[in-house]
């Protein structure tokens, strides 16, 4: 579907899943590429939700992580917990 669609192919394979997690508190304020969340842990950031509740799908790079806002992600189980490691 992303083909015609025009957006860029993601390929999940066994094991990888969407997952919801708060944005870490040394990442808030941050912008999503300076977070380097993908290039660091694998992690794929596939949406922002916000305070409000407003889900922001595909961000780009330069989408401002904000307070009490919560990210979802693809990827897998040592990938996230990579995440928390990293980002606490």
């Amino acid at each position: 579907m992303s083909h015609p669609l025009g957006r860029e192919r993601i390929a999940l394979g066994e094991g990888d899943d969407l997952s919801l997690a708060p944005v870490p508190r040394s990442l808030r304020g941050e912008t999503l590429r300076d977070s380097a969340i993908g290039a660091r842990t694998g992690l794929y950031v596939v949406a922002i939700r916000t305070p409000d509740g407003a889900m922001v799908s595909n961000p780009a790079g330069d989408a401002v992580l904000p307070d009490d806002a919560a990210l979802v992600m693809l990827g897998t189980a040592a990938e996230r917990t990579a995440c928390g490691k990293l980002y606490r």
